[in-house]
C-alpha cells in the first residue's frame, strides 16, 4: 500500500502480487478528497441489515464450487466452439496475437437458422 497526499487529494495505491492465482500483479488505485465540512452528510440513518438471513440455516442458498468443478464451466465452450483455455482467459488472451494460437483449435459454430414466421 502506498499513500500519497498532494494538497487536499489523497491517492491510495495497492499492489497485490500472487503468483498462484494472478498472472500479473493486480494494481488498485483510489483517490480521496479532503472535505472541509465533515458534517455535511445527509440526515438519514444508515443501519446495516442482514440481507441473507437464512444463509446460515441453508448453505445451498449461495453455492460455491471448487476450481474446475462448476457445472456451467463448459457452457460457453460448447455453444461457441471456443477452447476452454481461451474462455478462462489470462493475460495472453487479450492480445490479437492470441488468435494465431487459436486458429487450429477454433471451429466456427453452425449458422443460426432464420426465425420462422407463424
Amino acid at each position: 500500500m502506498r499513500f500519497n497526499r498532494h494538497g487536499d487529494t489523497l491517492t491510495v495505491t495497492g499492489i497485490l502480487e500472487d503468483p498462484v492465482y494472478l498472472a500479473t500483479p493486480y494494481v488498485l488505485t483510489e483517490v480521496f478528497r479532503l472535505t472541509t465540512n465533515p458534517n455535511g452528510f445527509p440526515a438519514t440513518a444508515c443501519e446495516p441489515i442482514e440481507e441473507l438471513a437464512r444463509l446460515h440455516e441453508d448453505p445451498t442458498l449461495a453455492p460455491s464450487y471448487l476450481p474446475g468443478k462448476h457445472p456451467a464451466l463448459n457452457e460457453v465452450t460448447q455453444k461457441y466452439n471456443i477452447p476452454l483455455e481461451a474462455v478462462l482467459g489470462g493475460p495472453e488472451t487479450m492480445y490479437p496475437e492470441y488468435r494465431k494460437k487459436l486458429k487450429d483449435a477454433y471451429v466456427l459454430p453452425p449458422p443460426v437458422a432464420p426465425p420462422r414466421n407463424n
